[in-house]
């Protein structure tokens, strides 16, 4: 054969090879192409939930604190509104805002802009109405949106905080817990919940702590009043008041002043209510001649290690007393001679082993107060310390300090959260925990004891008292820190019932302006108030009521 035949026959296989490859390709395409509908896969983007619905804050009981309800909004899309001097002059009187806020969002640059939020359900209608009628609905129009609501005001309202219009939490526990509140966008889910807080709190006891503070506050116009009732046996807090309050609804309207957590954050002299732990201090520190009755003649001198003389005083001769008359009749110099003679280290470690100067785990911001250490005192510090001046504390530190006196030594950490729960049930609990030993079991008692004589005949706390039920208490009176004016923190501490603890609940009122100015006359009937309501509301017991078979 040729060689010419035999390059005709390579070419001619060669080409049909090429063809046949060729067509296997396109048949291949073809076939991925045109496959038929049953063998053809399609792909969408997966459901995203739309809804995030941050989770409940309940009170102890399960009462609702806040949560997220549907709202109404009217929103607008500028760019559609032809007239924004006519449309801002129909929506400001439809919507009750002025018409320059309308007219700088309807001139708005942009397509969309709220124009007022929480919209009552009942005025859609007449609004829809209205608009339709003024030519504008569609660029102007109404949505639906999740917002927070809080039943119970101004109730607790510092300690709750609030959102802002996105559902971030800003202040109060909706900040502190804002990332176990919020929602998780889930796959396969139109709405997701974020995990409900439960919290120490409980609301109806709140609702009457309020009414007291409200009352005492129209009689004595302070500038600001604090309480707090703590649980005596577990250190819960059941109720904590910061006056002036808001209503967390309508945060907008709020000052600075009145968003202040003042019953956590706020420091200042404690003045006389702070004797009980430093005769507590003293007794364990076992130095203090305490066998022997002090004798105030209205002043105390005593000499500095230079000679120098210093002095002391009360607001009155209080005769030969001991300890107990100490704490029934506030004396100064009583509690000041047992402070000189305990050692300064024992002293100052005393007070500190009640978390005076230190924070609390509580979830909120509480300040820590302040105590000098020995090194940094001058002659007259340690005895000044001892009734309450010279050093700084928080509401929240002088009520906790006292559940000491209610477990036998034992010094409780304060809980504000009692547990979460995410949303598919599972709760995880916060425990209470105590923070160690204090004092004896003996000398707890022993300053409870003695608190019971300040709510008997002659005693300052007398007006504490109510009848039938034993109640065990500390009056203090202190001139604020660097006060041109001589205003004073007047307060009261008390324990009851003091046979079997119950409750400790601490109030305090700054710059009282009424007929008086004295813990005596301001805080401790306040207090006789509280627990008189309390009675009548069945939470504390009380032998007038007691019925034997």
């Amino acid at each position: 054969m040729s060689k010419s035949s035999g390059g005709k026959t390579f070419y001619r296989v060669f080409t049909a090879l090429v063809l046949a490859f060729s067509l296997v390709v396109l048949v291949y395409f073809a076939v991925l192409m045109t496959g038929s509908v049953a063998s053809r896969k399609t792909y969408s983007d997966p459901v995203v939930s739309s809804v995030l619905r941050r989770g409940t804050i309940y009170d102890r009981n399960g009462q609702i604190l806040a949560l997220d309800i549907p709202y109404l909004q009217v929103s607008a899309n500028p760019r559609q509104i032809t007239d924004p001097e006519g449309a801002a002059a129909v929506c400001a009187g439809l919507l009750g805002i002025t018409t320059s806020d309308a007219y700088e969002k309807l001139s708005a640059g942009n397509a969309y802009q709220v124009l007022k939020r929480k919209i009552d359900y009942s005025q859609k209608d007449r609004i829809v109405r209205t608009l339709k009628e003024a030519g504008l609905w569609g660029a102007v129009y109404i949505e639906e949106y999740e917002g927070r609501y809080y039943p119970s005001n101004f109730h607790a309202s510092q300690i709750l905080g609030f959102t802002d219009t996105d559902g971030n939490g800003i202040e109060g526990i909706e900040l502190a817990m804002d990332s176990v509140l919020s929602a998780v966008p889930e796959l396969g889910k139109q709405v997701s919940y974020g995990s409900d807080v439960y919290l120490t709190l409980d609301i109806n006891l709140q609702y009457l702590c309020d009414s007291v503070i409200q009352d005492m506050c129209a009689e004595h116009d302070p500038d600001y009043a604090v309480l707090i009732l703590m649980d005596a046996k577990s250190g819960d807090i059941l109720a904590s008041v910061s006056y002036p309050w808001y209503n967390p609804n309508s945060y907008n309207l709020s000052t600075d002043d009145q968003r202040q957590n003042k019953a956590f954050a706020f420091m200042y002299e404690p003045g006389s209510v702070f004797k009980v732990y430093s005769l507590a201090t003293c007794l364990e520190a076992g130095q203090a001649d305490f066998d022997t009755p002090y004798t105030c003649t209205g002043t105390h001198n005593f000499v500095t290690a230079s000679g120098r003389i210093l002095t002391i005083s009360c607001h009155e001769a209080h005769g030969t007393l001991d300890y107990q008359g100490m704490i029934g009749k506030s004396c100064n110099g009583a509690i000041a001679n047992w402070a000189l003679q305990t050692d300064d280290d024992l002293f100052y470690r005393g007070l500190r082993a009640f978390h005076f100067a230190g924070r609390y785990d509580v979830g909120l911001y509480n300040a820590s107060g302040t105590l000098a250490s020995p090194e940094d005192w001058s002659f007259r510090s340690k005895p000044t310390i001892s009734f309450g001046q010279e050093m700084m504390a928080t509401p929240l530190q002088l009520t906790a300090a006292a559940t000491v006196f209610t477990n036998g030594g034992v010094l409780l950490s304060p809980r504000l959260v009692e547990k979460t729960v995410s949303p598919d049930g599972t709760e995880t609990v916060n425990p209470n925990t105590d923070l160690g030993q204090v004092v004896s079991a003996e000398t707890a008692a022993k300053v409870l004891e003695a608190m019971k004589t300040a709510t008997q005949s002659g005693g300052t706390a007398i007006k504490t008292s109510v009848e039938g039920l034993e109640v065990a208490a500390k009056t203090g009176t202190a001139e604020i820190l660097n006060s041109a004016t001589g205003a004073v923190t007047a307060s009261t501490l008390a324990i009851f019932p003091a046979d079997d603890p119950m409750y400790i609940i601490y109030i305090a009122a700054s710059n009282p302006k009424g007929s008086t100015i004295w813990g005596a006359n301001i805080a401790a009937p306040a207090i006789g108030s509280l627990i008189d309501a309390m009675v009548s509301a069945g939470r504390v017991p009380n032998t007038l009521y007691t019925v034997t078979q």
